[in-house]
């Protein structure tokens, strides 16, 4: 591969599929819902109910291309 002309930092892409796009996008999201579940439940001193069930996204492999 040629990369003259690329500049400094020449980078190459490869196509992601949407659905582990959103995979990694919502456990982020996940992470930080249950973290501010927790915050909230801190400062308004209330007691967590064991087991505490957090919030989870789950993708549906259903509609798989």
């Amino acid at each position: 591969m040629d990369k003259e002309g690329l500049g400094k930092k020449p980078y190459l892409y490869t196509a992601a599929a949407p659905s582990e796009i959103v995979r990694k996008i919502s456990k982020n999201i996940q992470e930080k819902l249950n973290d501010l579940i927790m915050v909230d439940r801190r400062i308004e001193s209330k007691e967590l109910k064991i087991p505490f069930v957090p919030v989870k996204i789950v993708v549906d492999e259903k509609y798989r291309d």
